[in-house]
């Protein structure tokens, strides 16, 4: 997992500019246990000076991707499992 304001080896995938791991910074939606209702958590993530952040990989769901832009998807590799996707933007 990266470090507190480590750069991405990619630029944003969105506008090109650098992006930096950040924490707590992707408002995302998980089920609460024992509830059984939507709750929002805030996951960590690479981020760009325009607030775009990284695509979640979609085998594990880490932030920790680097992403380019093959328009119309993005090229998404994941640094915490590895997988290697494709995903519509």
């Amino acid at each position: 997992m990266p470090v507190l304001g480590e750069r991405c080896t990619h630029d944003c995938p969105d506008c090109g500019q650098p992006m930096y791991w950040t924490e707590a910074v992707v408002h995302h939606l998980s089920q609460n246990a024992g509830a059984g209702f939507p709750a929002v958590e805030y996951v960590d993530a690479y981020r760009c000076a325009n607030g775009h952040t990284n695509p979640q990989c979609p085998l594990c769901g880490s932030y920790d991707t680097a992403a380019w832009s093959d328009q119309p998807h993005y090229h998404v590799i994941c640094g915490a499992c590895g997988n290697d996707s494709i995903l519509a933007k």
